[in-house]
């Protein structure tokens, strides 16, 4: 079974060779869930990192008995509460399918048996989490501006996702 579009995202984040591909692949669990399909609940721990190879993964949290968006994921982007994954502690925020996704899934236990086989895949892992440090940054960024303001954006950057959701 092939992880071509895994393989391109981390190449893209960071070169890796092939060993190291082959490794991650072995690890790697495909699965396909239908919409509405709950990938993480409020107060679970977050022990695997996932990959959307299609379709469509919200995260949100309750304020006051409502339901507040976070973030949103598409093709080609990890999923990963990181707060609850890094330090092993209860998420605050619920992953959910908003549309039928097949995902691609690494347990926490293997990863970080690949850091300790693969001095390469520890290269790779600090290049994630700069990109997701960055894509952090944007998001508080975001939260400064209006609830129009930030849909509006979002419909101009991301027309399609946008229909999508």
């Amino acid at each position: 079974m092939t992880y071509l579009a895994l393989t391109t995202a981390l190449n893209d984040i960071h070169p890796v060779d092939e060993y190291v591909q082959k490794a991650i692949q072995q690890i790697t669990v495909r699965s396909t869930l239908p919409k509405g399909a709950v990938l993480l609940s409020e107060g679970q721990v977050a022990d695997e990192i996932h990959f959307v190879e299609k379709g469509l993964v919200r995260a949100f949290y309750y304020r006051d008995q409502k339901e507040m968006t976070s973030w949103l994921a598409y093709e080609g982007r990890f999923v990963c509460p990181l707060p609850s994954y890094l330090l092993e502690r209860p998420s605050q925020e619920v992953l959910q399918l908003l549309e039928p996704t097949t995902l691609l899934s690494m347990k926490r236990q293997d990863l970080e048996k690949l850091k300790q086989e693969h001095c390469a895949f520890n290269e790779l892992q600090c290049r994630i989490m700069e990109q997701y440090i960055l894509h952090y940054d944007l998001r508080v960024r975001l939260l400064l501006l209006k609830a129009e303001e930030r849909l509006e954006g979002f419909q101009k950057a991301l027309p399609e996702m946008y229909k999508r959701g």
